[in-house]
């Protein structure tokens, strides 16, 4: 793993704390707006695992929707984040991985026009009813999970 990403992700989690201390979700949005673009040099895969360890240790906090991590991540195939993503949700429920899920597990991938893997709407139902169940979940993370709940039912029925 590279000592420049290890450092901005240090930095990132910098933010994170004083965003939460300070309660302004700008503070980390912004500091990620300001190196979002050094992310694309490194694997995704690895980019990925540590924008999701982020999010896991920092679960209430809002990182913008989709935000930069968001975008980010939407810049790639559908088929290469929603499992780690799911997985993350079993770990630590965080609004900010059931949103991303809630925009892949639409008909079509709008970011790329690539197809959605056939399975991920049911994946995404059963992980959004573990999420609804879970104790660690925050109750604004069980709300929007169970409206994204919801809407997925309508858009499957």
């Amino acid at each position: 793993m590279s000592e420049y990403l290890e450092n901005l992700f240090l930095e990132f989690h910098q933010a994170a704390q004083k965003a939460r201390d300070a309660d302004d979700k700008y503070i980390i949005i912004d500091r990620v707006y300001e190196n979002i673009d050094d992310l694309s040099v490194f694997p995704f895969a690895d980019v990925l695992n540590k924008i999701v360890a982020l999010i896991e240790q920092y679960p209430e906090l809002d990182y913008g929707g989709p935000g930069p991590f968001g975008s980010f991540i939407e810049e790639h195939k559908i088929s290469e984040y929603s499992t780690t993503l799911l997985d993350s949700l079993y770990r630590q429920p965080s609004i900010s991985i059931v949103g991303l899920l809630d925009r892949a597990a639409m008909e079509n991938d709008f970011q790329n026009g690539n197809p959605v893997p056939s399975d991920l709407p049911q994946k995404f139902r059963e992980c959004l009813e573990h999420v609804v169940s879970n104790p660690k979940t925050n109750e604004s993370c069980r709300e929007f999970a169970m409206t994204c709940l919801q809407d997925l039912r309508k858009r499957t029925n």
